[in-house]
């Protein structure tokens, strides 16, 4: 299967067993260096799914799984029958596994919740003006030193609680957008309408 067909079968699966979460494709993390196939946040909890095809090198899966575990509480590979005793030999048992062929989609294995995040690669993850309202930096214009700031003065739960309600910000209109046009099947533009980066104001 294409990495489109792998997509379009775990968001329909993501939005049957909870309809209220918000989606992403291709979202940037760790300051723009990663991008995770698709992620969901839910109840303030963020998941992200990086997909890896039959065609997909899965060489470099830990260092990017390893990345992940920085700002996603839940991290799951979505895979398919040729590549997954290659995965499960690969990655330890704190990540899950999902398994995608031609006519299902099923949980393999469920992810651990990784509860000690990084307060940079939260923060990171921000846009500077978000990070300026959080606190009085305003005459900062340097994105690294409000972090440096930010990061020593709040303690990790209150900045993840930042981080996520950022995120939420940032993903409403794209799924209020998705929503309003998704018909039963999921199609090419609908995918793209949860890639885009949304608008900085919101009418």
């Amino acid at each position: 299967m294409t990495e489109f067909q792998i997509k379009k079968r775990l968001i329909g699966y993501l939005l049957e067993n909870n309809p209220s979460i918000l989606l992403a494709c291709e979202l940037r993390f760790l300051d723009g260096r990663r991008r995770a196939d698709v992620a969901l946040i839910d109840n303030n909890l963020a998941s992200g799914f990086e997909i890896k095809s039959e065609n997909d090198s899965i060489d470099s899966l830990n260092e990017q799984l390893e990345d992940y575990k920085k700002y996603f509480d839940y991290v799951s590979v979505v895979c398919e029958k040729s590549n997954i005793a290659a995965i499960r030999n690969k990655i330890n048992k704190n990540y899950g596994i999902i398994l995608v062929t031609e006519n299902s989609i099923k949980a393999i294995r469920k992810p651990k919740h990784f509860k000690l995040l990084s307060k940079r690669a939260l923060l990171n993850s921000m846009d500077l003006t978000n990070l300026k309202e959080f606190d009085s930096y305003s005459k900062l214009s340097s994105k690294s030193k409000i972090i440096d700031i930010l990061e020593r003065k709040h303690s990790l739960s209150k900045i993840k609680e930042m981080s996520r309600t950022d995120l939420m910000k940032k993903l409403e209109y794209k799924n209020k957008l998705f929503q309003s046009e998704k018909m039963e099947e999921i199609f090419h533009e609908d995918i793209l309408t949860l890639t885009r980066a949304s608008p900085q104001k919101l009418s």
